[in-house]
């Protein structure tokens, strides 16, 4: 009786629930059809049976606007390390762009400097005249010609005389034979400057006067003592000066282990050799001491021309 009783209740609750459960079919349908989206508003308007009555239902919904520029997009960080050598290659290109235009601002105002200072040179000489340059000319002449005054004194009268007799004559020649090629170069040099300062400071009048002319002869032909010296005369008798001493050693080793009659003969050989060189070594010497009396005759002759101009100067 109770299982017919369940039963029956079973059967009625499920015709009910048939009867009044809304299809789900039939809903998702008016669901679809009456669905409305308008500017981002959706409407949705659902109509169904209750109780034997026909009721409707609307609900409103808004759609969520996405904006585009507002979604990440992803940034690489290959190219974010490319943007900022980039960047900082430009500052490196600036930076070297104005040092490049400071330097180059720099060297154009050096040039100007330059140039006006050229010019202020060129208009400064312009206004001396020929007489201040004249005087000034003076200085390279006088300065050559004192220097190889007192160098040729001191060489021919003082340098000589004490060496000679302070040293063996060996000793004495090799040093000689060293200080020569220097004083006749130092000389040449000073003469040469003397020549310069005296052809430039009086080259309005060197044609015209005649102790001018003078003077120029003179210092020409001491230049050409020394170049003579220095050239044919030294060498030749530095030359013979060395082959005498060679000679003497062996004559004296030779001395020192020979005894016989053939040693005799072979010493007289050595010593007329020696002879020989003796004689043209002091014809060298003598050519030598000539030329360079001469040059200080010459060098006293320009001095005495000073003077005088100092003289009428004053």
């Amino acid at each position: 009786m109770m299982n017919v009783l369940g039963l029956s209740l079973v059967v009625s609750s499920l015709a009910a629930a048939g009867v009044f459960s809304p299809n789900p079919s039939r809903e998702k349908q008016g669901e679809g059809g009456n669905t409305i989206v308008k500017e981002g508003h959706r409407v949705v308007v659902v109509e169904y049976d209750q109780g034997g009555q026909h009721n409707t239902k609307i609900s409103y919904s808004s759609q969520p606007q996405h904006d585009a520029s507002a979604i990440p997009t992803p940034f690489p960080k290959d190219l974010l390390c490319k943007h900022k050598i980039a960047h900082a290659l430009h500052k490196k290109k600036e930076a070297l762009s104005d040092a490049l235009g400071k330097t180059n601002e720099y060297v154009q105002t050096i040039k100007d400097h330059v140039a006006s200072n050229v010019s202020e040179a060129r208009e400064t000489i312009r206004s001396l005249g020929p007489e201040t340059f004249n005087s000034f000319m003076g200085l390279p002449n006088l300065l050559g010609f004192a220097t190889a005054y007192g160098m040729c004194v001191w060489v021919t009268f003082i340098s000589s005389y004490v060496q000679s007799r302070a040293m063996p004559r060996q000793h004495f020649a090799v040093l000689q034979s060293k200080i020569y090629p220097v004083y006749f170069r130092a000389m040449t040099y000073s003469i040469a400057l003397a020549l310069l300062g005296h052809v430039l400071g009086h080259r309005n009048s060197l044609l015209s006067n005649n102790a001018d002319m003078l003077q120029l002869y003179n210092l020409l032909a001491s230049l050409l003592t020394l170049l003579l010296n220095s050239f044919y005369l030294e060498p030749r008798a530095t030359k013979l000066m060395f082959e005498r001493i060679k000679i003497e050693k062996e004559e004296g080793r030779g001395m020192s282990g020979s005894g016989s009659g053939t040693g005799t003969a072979e010493q007289d050989a050595v010593r007329s050799r020696i002879i020989k060189l003796n004689d043209k070594l002091k014809k060298f010497n003598s050519y030598s001491s000539l030329l360079n009396i001469i040059n200080l005759m010459s060098l006293t002759w320009h001095l005495v021309y000073l003077a005088q101009r100092l003289h009428h100067t004053c």
